[in-house]
C-alpha cells in the first residue's frame, strides 16, 4: 500500500547540559561542547520551549510510514541544531588561508556506525553510533597512528565521529576541538532514509547526485556545493591554528572528500571521485607560498587503512555504507611506484639515473607483490628503468611461485621518468620551490607523454581488465591529473612513496566512465616498513620530488 501522510511531532522539552559557541571570521563557528545528557539533540537556540515541526512524507511504503511515525526525529523537518550557524550557503569555497610554516593535516573518517551497517542515510543527523566493528576500526586507526605526534585534534560534533576521535586520540595531551563545520554533508530529506527507500522516493534526485553532484538539489538546497563552501570554512580554522603544525582531523566520508578536493583544487563535480572507507587515513601537506597567498597543497596519501586493500568480491557484496556494489576487478588501474634505491632513501632526486633497487626496495617489491596476489591482473606494464623492471618482475615472479600463470612484463618507453637535468642526484629539500633547470625536460613534453600513456592504458583496461603500471612518481602524478581533469600545474599535488600503490577504478567502464580513486600512496600493506603519517615537515620534500614553480 502506498500512502501520503502529514505527521506532526512535538520535540522534547527536557533540558540538556548547556553548550556555548563563539563566532569567528568567515561565518565559521568553533564549538566547545560539554557532554550532553541522554535524550533529544535539540538546538541550543530553542532548547527549553516546545516545537511543532512538520514532517512531510510523500509516496511512502507502509514500512516507511511506520518508521516515520515512530521515529519522526530521524527525518528532515526544515531545521536542526546547525541551522542557526548560517553556513549552508551555495557559495564558492574560500581560498586556503595564508600560512607561515609547513603544516600537515591527517584526516580520519569515523568507524562504522549503526546506520552505516543498516544502510541508512545519515548526513548531518546524529542518531548513529559506532558498532563493535566501528570501534575495532577506530582502534586499528589508532594503532597505525600510535607513534605519530599531533599538536591539535579537530573533530566533528556528531557522535560517531566524536567516539572515533576519542579512540584514535588516546591519552595524548594536546588541545581538542569540536568543530561544527566538520559535520557530515547536509542531506536534508535524504537523511533517515534507507538507501533503497531513497532511490525509490527520490529517483531523479539520486540520479543527478551520482552523475552530476554539483547540480544535485533537494529541499531548495545544493548539498554538494554547500559542502564545498563549508569545507573551506573548516580550513580557515584548522590551518590558522598558530600552535599546531601537525593536526589530526576526525570527521566523515563526504566532508573529508570535500576537504581534500578544496585543498588540491577540485570542483564540486568531482564529489564522487574519491573514496573514504570507515576509519581510513588521508594526509594533506601544506607548504607556504613564497609570494604570500594560499599555500601549495599536496595529497600525501588518501584512504589508507589497516584493512586489506584487495579482497575477492563479487556482485551482492556491500560497501561500508551498506550499498550493493559490483565487482570491479576487471576495470581498474593500479599504479605502483618503483621500489626504493640508495638515492631515494637518501632523499636525492633520481630522475633518469638507472639505479637498482636496494634491500628496502626488495622488501617493498615483495610486500606489494603479495598484496596483488588477490587481484586478477590483465596486463603488467612498466617504465624502462632497472628499478621499475625489478619491481614488476617481483610481481610477476610471485604469481608464478603461487602456481599462477606468470604475466608478461611489457616495457613502455613513454613511461620513462621526468628528465630533471642538473637536479639529478641533488637533495630534494634543496630545490623545493625552485624552477626546473634549463636542461631539464620541458614539462609540456612530459605532460604530453603522460596523456598518451594514460589513453593507451585506458584502452588496455577496457580490453584486458586490470592493468598494473609500475613506474615513477612524476609520471604517475601526471596520469592522476589526467584522470581527475586537473591541469599540468597540479601534477606535484600528489606525493607517491617508493613501493606505494594507487588504485583507480572504473565501475562504468574505462573509456566512457569516470575514474574513482580508491586510494593513493598506499603503504599500509608494508607493515613495519609502512610510511608514518607524521614526518619532519621542514626536512621533507613535497609533491613529486620537490615542489616546482611553473
Amino acid at each position: 500500500m502506498v500512502a501520503t501522510i502529514r505527521a506532526t511531532c512535538v520535540s522534547s522539552t527536557k533540558q540538556s547540559t548547556p553548550r556555548w559557541t563563539q563566532t569567528y571570521a568567515n561565518r565559521h563557528v568553533f564549538r566547545f561542547r560539554s557532554k550532553p545528557q541522554s535524550g533529544s539533540r535539540q538546538s541550543p537556540h530553542v532548547r527549553g520551549r516546545q516545537q511543532t515541526p512538520t514532517l512531510l512524507v510523500a509516496s511512502a511504503t507502509e514500512d516507511y510510514v511506520e518508521k516515520a511515525l515512530s521515529n519522526p526525529e530521524w527525518f528532515w523537518n526544515g531545521a536542526d541544531e546547525f541551522t542557526d550557524l548560517d553556513d549552508r550557503k551555495d557559495l564558492p569555497p574560500l581560498p586556503l588561508p595564508e600560512i607561515s610554516e609547513p603544516k600537515r593535516v591527517v584526516l580520519v573518517r569515523h568507524g562504522q556506525s549503526t546506520w552505516n551497517a543498516e544502510g541508512r542515510m545519515q548526513g548531518a543527523s546524529d542518531f548513529g553510533v559506532l558498532t563493535a566493528k566501528g570501534e575495532e576500526q577506530a582502534i586499528d586507526a589508532r594503532n597505525l597512528l600510535e607513534d605519530d605526534n599531533f599538536e591539535a585534534l579537530f573533530h566533528s560534533p556528531l557522535k560517531r565521529a566524536a567516539q572515533t576521535a576519542e579512540l584514535v586520540w588516546g591519552d595524548r595531551f594536546a588541545p581538542k576541538y569540536d568543530l561544527a563545520s566538520l559535520r557530515e554533508i547536509d542531506f536534508y530529506s535524504f537523511q533517515g532514509l534507507m538507501k533503497d527507500e531513497m532511490r525509490a522516493k527520490y529517483a531523479e534526485e539520486f540520479k543527478i547526485y551520482k552523475a552530476n553532484p554539483e547540480q544535485f538539489q533537494i529541499d531548495g538546497h545544493y548539498p554538494v556545493r554547500e559542502l564545498w563552501h563549508r569545507a573551506s570554512l573548516a580550513w580557515q580554522r584548522i590551518l590558522t591554528d598558530k600552535y599546531a603544525q601537525t593536526t589530526l582531523v576526525v570527521a566523515h566520508n563526504a566532508i573529508n572528500r570535500a576537504l581534500i578536493s578544496t585543498a588540491i583544487g577540485l570542483p564540486p563535480s568531482a564529489f564522487n571521485t574519491f573514496q573514504q572507507a570507515n576509519a581510513a587515513i588521508s594526509v594533506v601537506d601544506f607548504t607556504p607560498s613564497p609570494n604570500g597567498g594560499p599555500p601549495h597543497a599536496t595529497l600525501d596519501r588518501m584512504n589508507n587503512s589497516a584493512e586489506p586493500l584487495f579482497t575477492t568480491n563479487s556482485k551482492g557484496t556491500k560497501d561500508d555504507e551498506g550499498m550493493e556494489k559490483d565487482a570491479v576487478d576487471d576495470k581498474r588501474v593500479i599504479l605502483v611506484r618503483c621500489a626504493a634505491t640508495d638515492s631515494t632513501e637518501d632523499g636525492l632526486i633520481t630522475g633518469r639515473n638507472d639505479e637498482k633497487i636496494n634491500m628496502l626496495g626488495r622488501v617493498q617489491a615483495r610486500k606489494t607483490a603479495e598484496m596483488l596476489l588477490d587481484v586478477k591482473i590483465g596486463s603488467l606494464v612498466c617504465a624502462d628503468s632497472s628499478r621499475s623492471l625489478a619491481t614488476a618482475n617481483e610481481i610477476a615472479d610471485l604469481r608464478e611461485l603461487n602456481s599462477e600463470e606468470r604475466p608478461d612484463v611489457v616495457v613502455k618507453p613513454e613511461l620513462m621518468n621526468l628528465d630533471v637535468g642538473d637536479w639529478e642526484g641533488m637533495p630534494a629539500i634543496e630545490v623545493r620551490g625552485s624552477a626546473l633547470p634549463e636542461n631539464a625536460e620541458r614539462l609540456e613534453v612530459m605532460w604530453q607523454r603522460a596523456g598518451q600513456a594514460w589513453k593507451d592504458i585506458l584502452e588496455e583496461v577496457e580490453e584486458k581488465g586490470t592493468v598494473v603500471v609500475v613506474g615513477h612518481a612524476a609520471m604517475h602524478g601526471a596520469m592522476l591529473c589526467q584522470c581527475l581533469d586537473l591541469p599540468m600545474e597540479a601534477f606535484s599535488n600528489f606525493h607517491l612513496d617508493t613501493g606505494s600503490v594507487t588504485v583507480i577504478e572504473f565501475p562504468e567502464g574505462a573509456l566512457h566512465g569516470q575514474g574513482v580513486v580508491r586510494c593513493t600512496n598506499h603503504t599500509s600493506h608494508m607493515g613495519r616498513w609502512a610510511v608514518p603519517a607524521t614526518v619532519n615537515l621542514n626536512a621533507a620534500g613535497c609533491g613529486v620530488e620537490g615542489c616546482f614553480i611553473y
